[in-house]
């Protein structure tokens, strides 16, 4: 295999070259995206085309320029699988043209930001005037490498791709460097091309098949590996090998060209007694009832519900705890003794950004152990019609339901559930 710094220079002339002719024809639409030409080269698997900007659909682009998007060297959309929300951080590797940093910055809105990374110059002149042409002011492009991200731990919420990855002399340490600078519950949404197992060393070692994007793939087993030692967990591959073949020639094997999904990337949960009235508490505890003023019909008041107070949940009658990943707060939740046998759980949370991962089912586990601390053998909760995700999370948690046993205005379901 050719040296880190070999590729790396054969992989920046390239691009220098593509972002050079990008400028000189900015309406011109590239046609092979990330693959090279010759006799080893990535095309489509049939007439309809499947790579570089034809590739986006018009509801993406809307807005941005179309020389942009004709620039795009990429073999996905990977913002098609990103979950984009508003207010998130989302870092590109190998931004180039920067027409997925565009379309990233409109999706997370004024109050989100986006980082492309990369490491041409020519490729990060050519993004900036792009922006600029754009009018879009929340990107930002850094000069970097991407086994060494120029980036804090735990700083960003998305990392995206588009068929960058491969052209890495070290595909394992991007991932790894990936995974360092998501926060807890960050996503990591990439496309790129996956090559066959039998995929020859000959072509291994052509520089010009590792540029075209053939000879650094990874397998399919290879990517969920290093994925997996990232721990980059819960992904979901979605590689079409219907749609698109990477072609060699003469003797040279295939490499199967798809689309990767891994999502997302889950810190360790763990949870710990906090004061109910402490700053961080009363900040999640803000975000909560904010969410019921959204979500309910007629909104939310506080005052109209059995809501405890902070001593109820302060030992010796009770506890609140905080959830945990990494050092990031993502949940909330207290229980308090009803009487001398019942506890009953309040004010239980978890941040939009981390559920369905199980942080909800792992504090609930949590608040039950602190009832059975408490000396009581049965947990009590109630929750709204509208919180549908929480009344399933109950139900198969083991909860049934039961007679109401309070007055909350809000309330449409009562539960219970015998403690072990």
């Amino acid at each position: 295999m050719a040296e880190l710094t070999d590729i790396r220079e054969a992989v920046r002339e390239r691009y220098a070259a593509a972002a050079k002719a990008a400028a000189a024809a900015p309406t011109e639409q590239n046609e092979t995206g990330c693959c090279g030409s010759g006799r080893l080269t990535c095309s489509p698997a049939d007439e309809t085309g499947v790579f570089s900007s034809k590739l986006y659909e018009q509801a993406d682009t809307d807005g941005i320029p179309q020389a942009v998007i004709a620039a795009s060297l990429g073999c996905g959309v990977p913002t098609a699988v990103a979950g984009l929300r508003d207010g998130e951080t989302v870092l590109d590797l190998g931004s180039g043209a920067g027409g997925d940093v565009l379309i990233s910055a409109r999706r997370v809105g004024p109050t989100g930001r986006v980082i492309g990374l990369d490491m041409t110059d020519e490729m990060l002149e050519l993004a900036r005037a792009n922006a600029a042409a754009a009018g879009v002011e929340n990107v930002e492009f850094v000069k970097g490498y991407l086994e060494d991200i120029p980036l804090a731990d735990a700083s960003v919420d998305v990392v995206i791709s588009n068929c960058v990855i491969n052209l890495s002399a070290d595909k394992r340490k991007v991932i790894g460097e990936a995974a360092r600078v998501l926060g807890p519950g960050g996503r990591f949404a990439v496309s790129d091309v996956i090559a066959d197992a039998d995929i020859d060393e000959a072509t291994k070692a052509d520089m010009a098949a590792w540029t075209g994007c053939i000879a650094g793939a990874l397998t399919e087993a290879e990517f969920r590996t290093a994925l997996r030692d990232a721990r980059l967990r819960g992904g979901r591959d979605q590689t079409d090998p219907s749609r698109s073949r990477a072609r060699g020639g003469g003797d040279h094997q295939c490499a199967q060209a798809g689309r990767l999904a891994a999502a997302p990337c889950v810190a360790e949960l763990r949870t710990a007694p906090q004061a109910p009235e402490s700053t961080l508490a009363v900040a999640l505890l803000d975000r909560y009832y904010r969410e019921l003023e959204a979500r309910f019909p007629d909104g939310f008041d506080l005052a109209q519900t059995s809501a405890a107070a902070p001593a109820e949940l302060t030992p010796p009658h009770g506890l609140f705890l905080l959830a945990w990943q990494g050092r990031r707060a993502v949940g909330c939740g207290g229980v308090r003794r009803l009487e001398a046998d019942t506890a009953e759980i309040k004010r239980m949370w978890v941040d939009p950004a981390v559920r369905g991962l199980g942080v909800g089912r792992s504090l609930l586990a949590a608040l039950e152990r602190g009832a059975v601390e408490l000396g009581c053998r049965t947990a009590r909760l109630d929750t709204a019609a509208a919180l549908t995700e929480a009344l399933a999370l109950y139900r198969s948690a083991g909860y049934a339901d039961i007679p109401a046993y309070n007055e909350n205005p809000y309330a449409a379901h009562w539960l219970e559930k015998r403690l072990s």
